[in-house]
């Protein structure tokens, strides 16, 4: 069984092999479906031509959200290991609700690694620090109703009948983050 941990806790070799699948992902074609293009767009849409019309399609502002993205890092992390070479790699996790790591975790701020994306906004990218308010996990979990027919409550957003992203997110919608404009899905 593998198990994620926190970024914090990988060794040096770990990381590596997470910068190596990151690269190999990069120069694979944009149209591969294992690409980092195309998993990027999967999540949401960089400014590019669509290739595939799964793109976009990730679901937030519902109940959707929460099994659309668990397949999705299931098989995002399954393309990561094999173009890693390393049957270990697990995705790491950021515990942003750290007071100590509210900032983006320092493998991911260096221009020439591979682990370096471009895309997040400046704020994230110059190692700026997430918004306390944003990350008020315990006024998130406050929220009774996980979904609502009211666009504006429950913590998982509206009741959707079918998957679509709706706005506004829920209470999510409520505690923005100074990284709103973060264009980049990984």
């Amino acid at each position: 069984m593998r198990v994620r941990r926190n970024i914090t806790a990988l060794t040096p070799a770990e990381i590596n092999s997470l910068a190596r699948g990151v690269a190999a992902l990069k120069q694979r074609p944009r149209d591969w479906s294992t690409s980092w293009a195309l998993q990027a767009n999967l999540h949401g849409f960089l400014q590019e031509p669509v290739v595939y019309l799964g793109f976009g399609t990730c679901q937030h502002g519902n109940w959707w959200f929460l099994p659309w993205h668990r397949m999705y890092l299931y098989y995002f992390e399954q393309i990561l290991r094999d173009a890693s070479g390393d049957t270990n790699l697990t995705l790491p996790y950021w515990d942003w609700t750290d007071p100590d790591q509210r900032s983006l975790p320092a493998p991911f701020l260096d221009p020439n690694s591979p682990l370096y994306e471009p895309n997040r906004s400046f704020e994230a990218n110059a190692g700026g620090a997430l918004d306390p308010a944003a990350v008020r996990w315990t006024q998130a979990r406050a929220e009774i109703a996980f979904s609502s027919t009211l666009p504006q409550r429950g913590f998982g957003g509206q009741a959707a009948g079918r998957p679509g992203s709706y706005q506004p997110h829920g209470r999510w919608n409520r505690w923005r983050t100074t990284w709103s404009t973060t264009r980049s899905a990984a």
